[in-house]
């Protein structure tokens, strides 16, 4: 009985000092802790969350993953998350979390989800704009996005808008009430990250105006 207790402890206490681990969910995904199906659901990354296990898409974590469906009309395995990122060029790229329901599924009922989304590993980049869009064919559906930044809840954000936002973390919690007649096909959440710049680009900024300033009093004294 001491020897199952004892080992009963060691393996609580094993557990309790593993760290959590890093899966690479972007797109193609790999696979991480146990099986990943594909294409990935709402249930896995609930899962993930359960093991306290974290999500990466290229630089962005994910983490702390909730969904409710009313009535489970719309069941976490029914849901495909798709996380992916595209790459404009000049300092600032776009990361995206859809949300679609499997087999031409459609939302009826209120539902909700939430997670934490933060710029892993790269203290030059921050997040500076969030968008909310909701792909509802007809009128009627309410939807919400709530960010809390620091322990602070912003003012929510309404379906199809945007909020401009400066944050390495945010947490997240999105709640649509769809049209019954029309329903909602898809939500999709957008981030945009930029780099904050370097000491040089400043002295190089600061210059170009001392240079402008110069010029245009020079040509008053003309």
């Amino acid at each position: 009985m001491k020897r199952s207790l004892g080992l009963l402890l060691g393996i609580t206490c094993l557990a309790a000092v593993l760290p959590a681990a890093v899966i690479n969910c972007s797109i193609p995904r790999q696979t991480g802790r146990g099986s990943q199906p594909i294409p990935m659901t709402m249930q896995y990354l609930l899962e993930i969350t359960a093991a306290g296990d974290q999500c990466l898409d290229g630089d962005k974590l994910y983490s702390n993953w909730t969904y409710t469906s009313n009535l489970n009309q719309v069941p976490a395995n029914e849901v495909e998350v798709r996380l992916f990122f595209n790459v404009n060029g000049v300092g600032q790229d776009v990361h995206y979390v859809t949300l679609t329901p499997l087999f031409g599924g459609v939302w009826f009922q209120p539902f909700s989800f939430g997670y934490n989304i933060q710029v892993y590993n790269d203290p030059q980049r921050y997040i500076d704009r969030v968008a909310f869009d909701v792909n509802a064919p007809g009128g009627g559906t309410t939807a919400s996005k709530v960010l809390t930044i620091g322990g602070v809840p912003l003012s929510p954000i309404p379906g199809n808008s945007s909020k401009l936002v400066n944050a390495t973390s945010i947490d997240v919690a999105v709640s649509v009430t769809p049209s019954l007649q029309d329903g909602v096909l898809s939500v999709s959440d957008n981030y945009r990250q930029s780099v904050i710049p370097e000491p040089a680009t400043y002295a190089l900024f600061g210059g170009g105006l001392l240079a402008l300033g110069f010029l245009s009093r020079r040509r008053s004294q003309e």
